[in-house]
């Protein structure tokens, strides 16, 4: 599972629209994905292929510059010329963060790189069009590059967030569910570059037909009603790619720490349906949750994400065959003035008693390769070690299983803690 992981992620480093390098103090290029290549022709290299950071840029003072700006604290990027390995001079836009080793100096700086030319040749063109016009495109214009420069600081955190979760095997599970949220952001950025090529395509339109002398009030007014609705198209599919990203980091984060806090339970299944939404599409399971709506808890929900991830993959991995219909039911409710209980009921194959009387042993599985035998023992040990409760399953061939599971209102405190 770790080994798949990491090829989903070197595949996402590569594959991703990004140009993503990562170089050390005095400049020299350590690590850079295809993208980058591309975007300063290395693929296809007439000239010198340059290995220093500083050396892509056209001038002196631009690399003076860029060496300046990486020392400032309060800025975390910089749009600069840069010449191609055929000579060409392009405009991009570098984003970078500051890599530090484990005493807290620094090590590298990883990077991001968009080709920004057709955005600034654009700028320049439109600034001699009509005030009112100019208004609007430069309006556009910045809400696109702050809507990618946000999409681009997700991504990389989402890339930091998989790194840490495949440091053990209790978060390898987390692997499968970064590539279904890959899958389902990909439907709302899809469109969303959709009408932003279009907007493009028709303000490139615009140019000519202002350039010679064409502009009416008719095609002035066409215009201004396709950028608008272009932009309708891609604020509300952009947002919901956000929050699709939101929902995952909150649940991953959690999973890689153990940090302890007060949180809603419901409002934070809500965010852990949300992460686990790619892998239950892909069945004709329904998934229901019962929960008061001001049920809080004190304690870990990065804990607590891995029990309720746990139980519906493995629901999913073996409880139901790949057609089958069937219900899963998530209920949580206050036990008594101390404690809550936890149900979880699947409606599917079942076990056997002597399956049943293995599930939380560490490796055991009734399907070889397909998962670690890990994910019930790990549970197991969540509820009575961390949480300080108990577990207690019932299962029966044809009819359905069900966990149920009680801790304290106030989880005890960890060695930490103490």
């Amino acid at each position: 599972a770790l080994e798949e992981s990491e090829a989903r992620y070197r595949s996402l480093f590569e594959q991703v629209p990004v140009g993503i390098f990562r170089f050390v103090a005095d400049g020299t290029i350590l690590e850079m994905n295809r993208t980058y290549g591309d975007i300063l022709h290395i693929s296809n290299q007439s000239g010198v292929f340059r290995k220093n950071v500083f050396d892509i840029l056209i001038s002196d003072n631009a690399a003076q510059n860029f060496a300046t700006v990486l020392q400032q604290a309060d800025l975390k990027y910089f749009e600069t010329q840069v010449c191609c390995t055929d000579d060409v001079v392009i405009w991009v836009l570098i984003r970078w963060q500051v890599v530090k080793d484990k005493d807290g100096g620094f090590k590298y700086y990883d990077c991001s790189m968009i080709d920004v030319t057709d955005r600034k040749n654009s700028e320049v063109a439109l600034k001699s069009a009509h005030d009112n016009l100019e208004h609007i495109v430069d309006v556009r214009t910045q809400e696109l590059v702050a809507a990618n420069q946000e999409l681009l600081a997700t991504l990389d955190s989402l890339k930091k967030t998989q790194t840490q979760l495949v440091q053990t095997e209790k978060m390898a599970s987390l692997g499968s569910l970064v590539a279904g949220i890959a899958h389902e952001i990909n439907t709302p950025l899809g469109v969303s570059v959709t009408a932003a090529s279009y907007l493009q395509q028709r303000t490139d339109e615009f140019i000519r037909f202002y350039a010679d002398d064409k502009l009416d009030a008719q095609y002035l007014e066409d215009y201004v009603q396709d950028a608008s609705e272009a932009v309708s198209i891609i604020t509300p599919n952009l947002m919901r790619a956000a929050q699709l990203v939101k929902s995952f980091k909150q649940v991953s984060v959690d999973q890689s720490s153990a940090e302890r806090r007060i949180f809603n339970i419901k409002q934070y299944l809500g965010e852990i349906v949300v992460s686990l939404r790619p892998n239950l599409k892909k069945t004709n399971i329904v998934l229901t949750v019962n929960c008061p709506d001001d049920l809080n808890w004190d304690g870990f929900p990065g804990a607590f994400a891995q029990i309720v991830t746990n139980l519906i993959m493995n629901s999913l991995a073996h409880a139901y065959e790949p057609d089958s219909v069937g219900t899963i039911t998530i209920g949580i409710e206050r036990y008594n003035e101390n404690n809550l209980i936890f149900s979880y009921t699947d409606d599917g194959k079942g076990m056997d008693q002597d399956v049943l009387a293995k599930i939380f042993d560490p490796f055991f599985t009734t399907r070889r390769g397909v998962g670690s035998g890990l994910g019930l023992y790990i549970l197991y040990n969540i509820v009575t070690q961390q949480f300080g409760g108990s577990v207690d399953c019932v299962s029966e061939l044809g009819k359905g299983s069900k966990f149920t599971m009680c801790w304290a209102l106030n989880a005890p405190l960890s060695v930490k803690e103490k």
